[in-house]
């Protein structure tokens, strides 16, 4: 591998780890916010709490693979890895991280402003928003750099 691509693979470690270390905070804060709604939920009754459940373990199980995506493109990263046994995982791992991304910025622009939006909601996000483009710059710049070793 050229002293070039070793640079810009350990950078692509650091920002992988960075980016990381955010899904499993945002991990810990999706827990902390549906905590109160399931409880107010419950009220409801059974079918609104099984909506919740469901919407809510299609949010976790997105931010799960997108955690285990990083630190599979993380293994990737490391000047002792090799590149013989193939790249087709890793760069089908980076191109959903991509696409997951995508999705999550459209979804936070739409769910944007609104009637009733706290500043505090806004401002998360906006932090998502901007969280998930730098994901998917990221796994675009990896998808470029992985094209160029080969």
């Amino acid at each position: 591998m050229s002293n070039q691509v070793s640079n810009r693979m350990y950078t692509f470690k650091k920002v992988f780890f960075i980016l990381l270390v955010l899904d499993f905070a945002e991990l810990i804060l999706v827990g902390i916010a549906l905590y109160p709604t399931f409880k107010q939920l419950a009220g409801y009754g059974q079918l609104m709490l099984g909506v919740a459940s469901v919407i809510a373990a299609v949010i976790v199980t997105v931010l799960l693979f997108e955690s285990l995506a990083k630190i599979f493109l993380l293994r990737s990263t490391s000047p002792t890895f090799s590149w013989s046994s193939g790249r087709k995982g890793y760069t089908t791992a980076a191109k959903l991280l991509l696409l997951f991304n995508l999705g999550a910025v459209l979804f936070n622009l739409l769910s944007a402003g609104g009637e009733g939006a706290t500043l505090i909601n806004q401002l998360r996000l906006y932090l998502q928003i901007l969280a998930s483009t730098a994901e998917m710059i990221a796994a675009f710049c990896y998808l470029r750099t992985v094209k160029k070793l080969f």
